[in-house]
């Protein structure tokens, strides 16, 4: 019994690890479709700086930024933890997450019926207040541009957030989010040096790269629910609990 105990633990942390991986390699794989989201805010963010680039003003947006995915993964954690603690609520929380990332994968590859789940456009007052805090010149005012902007809809990350719900934990998705936005700091940076000068139809295709990305992680997230995964890491066939 001790055995199995340690060798279900062993195999969570796995779990946990490649799922904190996939956070990492969701954010760089999908930072070529962040390029064309978010160049222009990049840009923006540099607004005022001697060098484009690594410097404080674009720090300052990107902490903003991450601060914010990390809020709303903190909110979705709560909701995640409360399913995951009825028995059998971790596979649906997968199951969800995972049909909710297929849905999104399949949008931005532009599949037949799936153009319906468009996000929302931004609000009025989202547009003023970023022009508010674009007027200023400071690394708050910066921040507070990256916290805006990591507020509008985008199905990315709502791939992401739907894949830090599975964690089951507030603690859990909050830190998904967080190595999900870090991961999106080199697209940015390239955002903020190339966005005028990517051709349109490269756009669309690293926009397509991603839509796959997203599928197969639906795919992955749906396995763990089943408890496919377990089974591959040596675990048993059980579902999660």
């Amino acid at each position: 019994m001790a055995a199995d105990s340690t060798n279900e633990t062993r195999i969570a942390g796995m779990m946990e690890g490649a799922s904190l991986g996939m956070a990492l390699a969701l954010s760089l794989g999908g930072s070529l479709h962040c390029i064309g989201m978010c160049g222009g805010f990049a840009v923006l963010a540099n607004t005022g700086a001697a060098r484009v680039g690594l410097n404080a003003r674009f720090l300052a947006y990107v902490v903003g930024k991450t601060t914010a995915y990390a809020a709303i993964g903190l909110a979705i954690g709560v909701l995640g933890a409360q399913i995951g603690s009825i028995k059998g609520g971790a596979s649906v929380l997968a199951w969800l997450a995972g049909i909710a990332m297929i849905i999104v994968g399949g949008h931005l590859l532009g599949w037949p019926g799936f153009a319906r789940f468009n996000p929302p456009a931004a609000s009025g007052g989202f547009v003023s207040r970023f022009a508010k805090l674009l007027k200023r010149d400071s690394l708050a005012a910066r921040s507070g541009m990256g916290f805006l902007n990591g507020l509008l809809p985008c199905g990315l990350v709502y791939a992401a957030l739907a894949m830090a719900l599975s964690m089951g934990s507030a603690s859990g998705s909050a830190t998904f989010m967080v190595v999900f936005g870090l991961g999106t700091i080199p697209s940015l940076w390239v955002a903020a040096q190339l966005t005028a000068v990517i051709p349109p139809a490269w756009k669309s295709r690293l926009s397509s790269l991603s839509g796959w990305l997203v599928v197969l992680f639906g795919v992955y997230t749906i396995l763990r629910g089943t408890g496919l995964m377990a089974l591959i890491m040596g675990g048993g066939s059980h579902t999660m609990g």
